[in-house]
């Protein structure tokens, strides 16, 4: 009988060790129910911090704070000032954000043995929607209009949440329409915000942290939008004449975007883009998942169970761990992003560790020829033809792309050259459109017709 008992304990623990190379759910010291998702956040591997709302027979339903130190093996409960948290935001396990739907910020510098409130202004706002912090001083906020011909509140802070001032100079409706997933800050001045109240539904941009904001396209209604930074950004919508649902994507700060289509047509929930991997890419829309990896050009739904209920927020520590938190008691967790990466080291096994741009093959050439190049890191490459007056003939590659070694063909019967000496360049940056170039190459290329 022991020994019977003894191969159940083996077989669960192998079992266990399998579904956490996926997603599994992780919910040690949570309440066994909660009605509702609010929101997570993780600052690294060990450390995040969710919001839920619990609801029960004695109590009226409110919004809990728990925080994890150690991967979620254990979930410790908050002591906060008001039980009505509507986001949050965690930078290390001491010090911890969030705000409130009575328009209030609450802080902790002590990990949540005691807190202070850095803003409540019930002429300003009485629902705050949104709170980011950057890093120990910076940080921005956003919440409703106090009434309906108000406009939203956007706050900064240059003083570690201690205290809050309002940058309202603009007219872009009075609210959202949503909690958080309609704004999206890369860093303290540049954000975008989805306006959707007492407004024609307008996607905005700041550069001067909320002071003035400009309209952008697309024009259709946005569900979430997630910027992984200044450049490179996503927003969901439904195209209600279709319907199918789009990922609209841009890599120029909101300038251009490309419609990608995308197997869904529900209210979406979250973009959330893997740390240091921007070209995987994680879309949650009821109790569907979605995966990119290539950068939102394609998606892929997940075989993953949240057995009716819907996921909410999707927050990283860092490129391997990861939460998904959904409503009715759901939690799930990822030691390996989903599967995607099973060791660190493996992100950069047999990778290359120096920027390359090899010489055409064949060359002389007639009418195609292979171009090779490598890069140690994941960059933003372009890759373009130009002929021996400096004209641009071709954009051959103008992307993100993963640490790897890449070919490209390029054809001149395509772009009707005539024989002679043509150059091609690669220009690789961290972001696009960055002036410094991390490398910068041209070689020369002879067609011979």
């Amino acid at each position: 009988m022991k020994k019977i008992f003894f191969l159940i304990l083996i077989s669960l623990f192998t079992h266990t060790k399998f579904l956490t190379g996926q997603w599994t759910l992780k919910t040690n010291g949570l309440p066994a129910q909660w009605q509702l998702g609010i929101a997570i956040d993780a600052s690294d591997k060990n450390t995040a911090a969710l919001a839920i709302k619990i609801k029960s027979l004695i109590i009226p339903a409110q919004e809990y704070l728990f925080v994890t130190l150690d991967c979620g093996n254990n979930w410790y409960p908050r002591l906060i000032p008001e039980n009505s948290v509507s986001h949050v935001s965690i930078l290390s396990n001491e010090k911890i954000y969030y705000s409130s739907m009575t328009g209030k910020i609450y802080g902790t510098s002590d990990g949540g043995g005691n807190w202070w409130c850095g803003f409540d202004n019930q002429s300003l706002t009485t629902y705050m929607n949104y709170v980011k912090m950057f890093d120990a001083l910076y940080g921005v906020a956003m919440g409703n209009g106090a009434h309906s011909s108000s406009p939203p509140v956007f706050l900064k802070t240059a003083s570690g949440g201690v205290g809050w001032y309002s940058v309202n100079n603009h007219n872009i409706g009075s609210a959202s329409g949503d909690d958080w997933r309609r704004i999206s800050f890369v860093n303290k001045d540049i954000g975008y915000f989805f306006s959707s109240v007492n407004t024609i539904p307008t996607l905005y941009k700041t550069t001067d942290g909320g002071y003035t904001w400009m309209p952008l396209s697309p024009s259709n209604y946005i569900y979430v939008v997630k910027f992984y930074n200044e450049n490179y950004g996503l927003a969901y919508s439904v195209q209600s004449n279709s319907p199918k649902g789009i990922i609209y994507k841009t890599t120029n700060g909101g300038n251009n975007w490309k419609e990608i289509e995308i197997a869904t047509t529900g209210w979406g929930n979250d973009i959330e883009f893997v740390p240091g991997r921007p070209e995987i890419v994680w879309f949650t829309e009821g109790d569907k998942l979605f995966l990119s990896t290539d950068s939102a050009e394609s998606w892929n739904k997940q075989q993953i169970s949240f057995e009716g209920s819907k996921a909410r927020d999707i927050a990283f520590g860092d490129e391997k761990h990861g939460w998904i938190l959904c409503d009715n008691g759901k939690l799930f967790y990822t030691d390996n992003c989903g599967g995607l990466i099973t060791d660190i080291s493996d992100v950069n096994k047999n990778f290359p560790n120096s920027y390359l741009l090899n010489q055409n093959y064949p060359n002389p050439f007639n009418p195609t020829t292979i171009i090779s190049y490598q890069i140690p890191s994941i960059s933003f490459v372009t890759l373009k033809i130009y002929d021996v007056l400096g004209s641009e003939i071709a954009t051959l590659v103008n992307e993100y792309k993963n640490s790897g070694n890449y070919t490209v063909e390029f054809d001149a019967l395509q772009h009707s050259l005539s024989s002679g000496i043509y150059y091609y360049q690669i220009s690789i940056n961290t972001t696009f459109g960055e002036v410094n170039n991390i490398f910068s190459k041209s070689k020369k290329m002879v067609l011979i017709k």
